[in-house]
This record gives structure tokens, C-alpha cells and sequence, in this order.
């Protein structure tokens, strides 16, 4: 049996000798993987793995993050060839790179958000106001980043909460639930981010929470024009899907059922959005074939499903029957590309969609989005953790 470990354990493990091999397809591994990690997907592991690793040292295997399941599928093919010594990092590279951790390919550390992110003022939810206000003059910021134990972000005092009243607790003037970015993420994506919401700064955390500095606006861009204005995060790397609490768009096209479907028309109701990037690619079809297997736990929450490419309308058809998929297939074919430009998980320099997923509430909101690594499969648990929160939001 393997064992699941964490980043830490990976180094410890790494530093003693261990075999670090990354699952994924080529593409995605040369995009980025961990220093020092071979690529054997795990299509190919039955035939490479017995010649390309030693069977008497530890082999650790990874994908991309916690909702990819090629880690674990991986490991229990090593346990059948015979691999006494397998441990399984869950949670990938994604969870590696947001740590601020060296990753190896195309995408250098340059290329990120947490090689610019400064350092910045900071208090406590149980200081003053006015103590904040001192920081904050002090490192020459208009703004205060409230921190917990553990120096986990909780909130953040604007210029207008400095200048109010001293004696206030910054824990009670602070605005919370604000939006951070890990340091694996790229500077065009965060210019992007900050010209969309008209900020000129995001907070940058690990995925713990813990803060890491400040990336601005100003040097995302200073940063972006001294590389030559290209970032290791190009169109080829995940969107940047709508953010929740946005209002989704409406549409009303085709679908392999032969009838036009529309959002408004499922208005009441949860409704799953997963764009895919083409009928009959394989990762694709195990999706769209995982997503039939678990019908019936979406539909536990009376949610709809949806399926979204650029494909025709014939394609879907043919591509439902030959995979039995009784959801819809829309077809974004004319204008091609269109729902999901509206989306912001159109992939240009392919001319397909991103692999996105989205969960849009009864309203018509987007309550949850995630945009997957295009040869990842990205799998169920997260859009039924979004049911679930719904359903606990509305009792």
C-alpha cells in the first residue's frame, strides 16, 4: 500500500534518495515540475516504470493538486509491479508552487507573483486603529494587512479605515474575505486580475493562509516589461475563470439533445458548467464518462449538468451516443468560442475552450469556479463541495 505524504516529507524523502516522478502528460511536465522529477505518465507506467526506476529505493509520485487523481492511481499501478516503497504526494505541484517552492520547465520563478511580492505593513485584530496607522506611514503604505496567529491573513484596513477612528479595534474596522494569489501565479495573470477588479495590489499568501507580502500592480508590470513582456503564465497555462459572486452570462445555443438550452431556462436550480476542450480526446471522454457514472450525486442536489466545447452540434451527437452521456453537450461552435470568451476560458492559441469548471447558483451567480491543467482531469470532488455549501447556505 502506498502512503500519502506532504510537501515536507517530500523534501525529507528527496534529500535521502527517494525517485520523484511526475504522472501527468509531457505537455504539462515540461510546463512545470518539482527539481529533480522524472515524467512517466500514467498511461505508460506498466512499461516504463519497471526500466526507469530502482525498484529498491523509495518512489514518490505526484500530479497536479489535490482534485487530480493520477497520483494515487499511479501509486497503486506501482504497487502491483512490485514497488515495496511508494508514497503519494496529494496535493501536486500546485500545492508545492504555492509555497513559494523551486519548480523546473518553461515557467521560471521570474515568471511568478511571490519573486515580486513585497513586504508589508501589518497588525493584529486586537491592535488599534491608530497603532495601525503608525505601521502603515511607517512602510509607506496606504494600508494596513491585518494577520492571526500564525501570521494567517484575515483582513485588510484601507486608507479610509486608517484615517477613521484610532481607538477602533483593527479587527472590527478591517474588511475581510479579501482575494489573494499564491506565489506560483503568474505576473500576467495577476496584471489581468488587477486591471479587471481596477486594484493596484493583491495580497499574496500560501495556501495555508499565511501571508507573504504584497504584489502591485505597478511591479507586476515593471516585472513583465524586464522579461520582455511575456510571462511563464502565457494563454498556453489555466484562465482566469469569473470570480464567485459575479453574475453569470447567459446563453442560448444548441445541444446534442437537439434542443436549444439556455441558463435563464434552469433559472431555480443549481446548474454544473464544465467546458471541455473537444469531443473525442481522452481525457475528455473520462471526464464526460466519470460525469455520467455520478449523475445521480449531482442530481441529489437537484443540480443540471452541462457540457461545453467548441464542437459542432453532429460531433456532440455522435460523442454522446458513443459515450451513453444523457446530459447535455452544448455546442459554442458560431460564433465559435463565444460562451466561453464570456466565461474568460477561451484558449486562443488553440482555438478550443480551457478545461473550466463552474457551479452557478439558483440565481443565476457563480457561486464556485476552477480552471484545470488542460491534460488534467479535474474530477468531481470540488463541484460536489460546492453543491454542498450551497445547500448548507440556503437551510
Amino acid at each position: 500500500m502506498s502512503t500519502p505524504i506532504d510537501r515536507e516529507e517530500v523534501r525529507r524523502l528527496v534529500a535521502q534518495g527517494a525517485q520523484l516522478v511526475e504522472v501527468l502528460q509531457a505537455s504539462a511536465y515540461e510546463k512545470e515540475h518539482l527539481p529533480g522529477a522524472i515524467n512517466i505518465p500514467l498511461k505508460h507506467l506498466g512499461v516504463e516504470a519497471p526500466t526507469a526506476l530502482d525498484p529498491d529505493r523509495p518512489v514518490i509520485v505526484y500530479c497536479y493538486d489535490l482534485q487530480c487523481d493520477l497520483s494515487p492511481r499511479a501509486a497503486a499501478r506501482l504497487d502491483t509491479l512490485g514497488f515495496s516503497r511508494v508514497y503519494d504526494y496529494v496535493a501536486g505541484k500546485a500545492d508545492w508552487g504555492s509555497f513559494g517552492l523551486p519548480l523546473d520547465g518553461r515557467r521560471d520563478s521570474a515568471t511568478r507573483i511571490g519573486a515580486h511580492a513585497r513586504a508589508v505593513a501589518t497588525c493584529g485584530p486586537g491592535n488599534r486603529v491608530a497603532e495601525a496607522r503608525d505601521r502603515a506611514r511607517e512602510a509607506g503604505t496606504e494600508s494596513c494587512l491585518v494577520v492571526g496567529p500564525g501570521g494567517v491573513l484575515v483582513g485588510r484596513l484601507d486608507a479610509a479605515a486608517l484615517a477613521g477612528d484610532g481607538d477602533v479595534l483593527a479587527g472590527t474596522a478591517m474588511k475581510s474575505g479579501l482575494r489573494t494569489a499564491r506565489p506560483s501565479f503568474g505576473l500576467e495573470d495577476a496584471v489581468e486580475r488587477m486591471r479587471t477588479e481596477g486594484s493596484t495590489s493583491i495580497p499574496v499568501t500560501h495556501s495555508d493562509g499565511v501571508l507573504v507580502g504584497l504584489i502591485r500592480l505597478a511591479d507586476a508590470q515593471a516585472a513583465l516589461e524586464r522579461s520582455g513582456g511575456v510571462s511563464g503564465a502565457s494563454a498556453a497555462t489555466p484562465g482566469t475563470p469569473l470570480p464567485p459572486g459575479t453574475k453569470a452570462p447567459d446563453f442560448d445555443l444548441p445541444s446534442a439533445a437537439g434542443e436549444r438550452t439556455s441558463l435563464a431556462a434552469l433559472r431555480g436550480q443549481p446548474v454544473i458548467l464544465a467546458f471541455y476542450p473537444g469531443d473525442w480526446q481522452p481525457v475528455c471522454s473520462d471526464q464526460m464518462s466519470l460525469y455520467q457514472e455520478i449523475l445521480p450525486e449531482f442530481q441529489r442536489f437537484d443540480a443540471a449538468l452541462l457540457g461545453i466545447s467548441v464542437d459542432s452540434f453532429w460531433s456532440h451527437l455522435a460523442f454522446a451516443q458513443e459515450r451513453n452521456l444523457s446530459f447535455p453537450l452544448i455546442a459554442d461552435f458560431e460564433p465559435k468560442g463565444a460562451l466561453a470568451r464570456s466565461y474568460g476560458v477561451y484558449r486562443a492559441e488553440d482555438g478550443t475552450s480551457e478545461r473550466a469548471l463552474y457551479v452557478i447558483d439558483a440565481d443565476g451567480t457563480v457561486s464556485w469556479s476552477y480552471v484545470s491543467p488542460v491534460d488534467v482531469n479535474p474530477g468531481a470532488d470540488g463541484i460536489l463541495r460546492a453543491l454542498e455549501r450551497l445547500r448548507r447556505e440556503a437551510a
